[in-house]
């Protein structure tokens, strides 16, 4: 065998045992794609003066389901109507005001 060979040979060796040791080095916290989001509740109805949680899940790819309620960003639309908290908690006004 070569000098050239032999150093090849360990060359390719070098780069399987990087690859290998890479490969082990994904985490414990495999990533899953995002294929839908649902928002609940779907039809909400708050009474004035009243809270409602919303809450948000995430369907992977693989069809695990995920809370991730305190993960998105919530807004009202109207805050002079309704607020909403960085934890989904939605409340409709007062007697006085909103509704």
């Amino acid at each position: 065998m070569s000098n050239f060979t032999r150093r090849l040979s360990g060359a390719f060796a070098v780069a399987a045992l990087c690859i290998l040791v890479l490969a082990g080095c994904s985490g414990s916290k495999k990533r899953s794609t995002v294929v839908s989001i649902a928002v609940t509740p779907t039809a909400p109805s708050i009474k004035v003066g009243a809270t409602q949680q919303f809450t948000a899940t995430a369907t992977n790819k693989n069809g695990t389901q995920t809370d991730i309620t305190s993960q998105v960003t919530w807004k009202s639309a109207t805050t002079a109507v309704a607020t909403i908290s960085a934890a989904g908690l939605a409340n409709y006004g007062d007697a006085g005001h909103g509704g």
